[in-house]
């Protein structure tokens, strides 16, 4: 629902621009008494025809915002400023108050802030490339894909071997497409930009952050086989920062006591979450006996919540708690310190920094859930598991002895032999 939201805002929104190639000559109604950001408010504004500096400023915003169009919007706050020049930009104002305008407002106040510094002397011609990556983070966290892709295409023009901006470019995914004629559409033009990707000499990234590792969740969703295109995607990253799939263990399974083996759970839903409904329980009631349970947590201290604590209280004390801030490559060392036999991961593809960690051989043998295993590269070590014996703790034997390698193109080890404790 907060995802139709926005887009019937945007729907508003568009209706206001349509426009947008005579705007010189169009009459635009008084936004004076604009104090929130709700459609019907907004629509108000345009009923009656007037010419204004608030309606001008309005267009430029959305100028900018829908069709990445830097040059028009600086003219269309230029009109505005000459008609008033002391009216601020009203979709701006908004955020300022404290309206969020269905998750829209921060996209409203940064545009804002670009095109005054645009209008000031900044060259219009050649945009800062700070200015696409936080536009585009902006408008594909708001579900504006269209918007989302329109800069994208525009930032590739000017910054065409900039290697962030090429693996955004692939993973820029609508959570909900138009039509299947969108879906394929879409589809064809992320494996031609991999694909052209992959045919480059030399790619490197000095940096991973969360603009160039989006997460992978919603082509679960598209309903096709996925296996290639996100095989070919991990091996573009292992070129562009080999240091992700580095494989940093060797051994096989180690026996800590008499028949008890090292598991390990990493997610950054261990809270309130389906993630969590689905799994907290199980991991709690495993048996002591048997296996030493390490929680490796990426929710932040502000985000736990009742779930959270109870996996943290939780006695007997073989299942240990441990927070880790983010799964990035100097993190590892948490799972390699507690040499972890299992190594389960709940949530690959559902947030970006997950990778880093399944990305490498952690473990001698690591999992992912039912819902994520689609997420496939040259190094990672995961076994499919069956999802119906995980939702009791007393099926989680059967539910490791179910594992089966992800298919695959590339070549992978074998993985170790089970031994009684995994099998009885």
């Amino acid at each position: 629902m907060y995802f139709y939201q926005k887009h019937l805002l945007l729907c508003c929104c568009l209706f206001f621009v349509q426009f947008r190639k005579s705007i010189c000559n169009e009459k635009s109604s008084s936004v004076t008494q604009l104090e929130s950001c709700c459609i019907g408010d907004l629509y108000e504004c345009f009923q009656s025809p007037a010419e204004n500096a608030d309606s001008y400023l309005i267009k430029s915003s959305l100028e900018l915002i829908l069709y990445s169009n830097f040059s028009g919007a600086v003219v269309l706050r230029k009109i505005g400023k000459t008609l008033n020049s002391s009216a601020l930009p009203p979709l701006a104002v908004l955020h300022m108050n404290g309206q969020d305008c269905g998750g829209l407002g921060d996209l409203f106040y940064v545009s804002a802030i670009m095109i005054q510094s645009l209008s000031s002397g900044s060259d219009v011609l050649k945009i800062s490339l700070s200015y696409y990556t936080q536009l585009i983070t902006l408008l594909s966290d708001s579900g504006l894909h269209r918007a989302t892709e329109v800069h994208l295409s525009s930032s590739l023009v000017q910054y065409p071997n900039d290697i962030s901006l090429l693996f955004k470019s692939i993973l820029a995914v609508p959570a909900v497409f138009e039509s299947l004629q969108h879906l394929t559409d879409t589809r064809v033009i992320h494996q031609s930009r991999l694909h052209d990707l992959l045919k480059r000499n030399s790619i490197e990234i000095e940096v991973l952050d969360e603009f160039v590792l989006s997460p992978t969740f919603y082509f679960i969703y598209q309903g096709y086989n996925d296996k290639d295109f996100l095989s070919d995607l991990h091996l573009a990253y292992a070129r562009a920062h080999p240091i992700l799939h580095s494989v940093h263990i060797t051994h096989g399974i180690i026996h800590h006591s008499p028949e008890k083996l090292n598991i390990g759970f990493v997610s950054h839903f261990f809270r309130r979450h389906s993630v969590c409904k689905l799994f907290c329980s199980v991991i709690n009631n495993l048996d002591p006996s048997l296996y030493n349970v390490y929680v490796f947590s990426t929710v932040a201290k502000s985000s736990e919540d009742d779930y959270t604590i109870k996996l943290k209280n939780h006695s007997p004390s073989s299942v240990k708690f441990v927070s880790i801030g983010s799964t990035f490559v100097d993190s590892r060392r948490e799972v390699l310190n507690r040499d972890i036999d299992i190594l389960v991961y709940l949530d690959i593809g559902m947030e970006p920094s997950t990778i880093v960690w399944a990305a490498a051989k952690l473990a001698p043998i690591q999992v992912s859930d039912f819902c994520n295993s689609n997420v496939s590269n040259n190094s990672l070590h995961c076994f499919r598991c069956v999802c119906g014996a995980t939702l009791q703790p007393q099926g989680f034997n059967r539910w490791i002895s179910s594992f089966r390698p992800i298919a695959s193109t590339s070549t992978r080890r074998s993985p170790p032999h089970r031994n009684a404790s995994l099998s009885s």
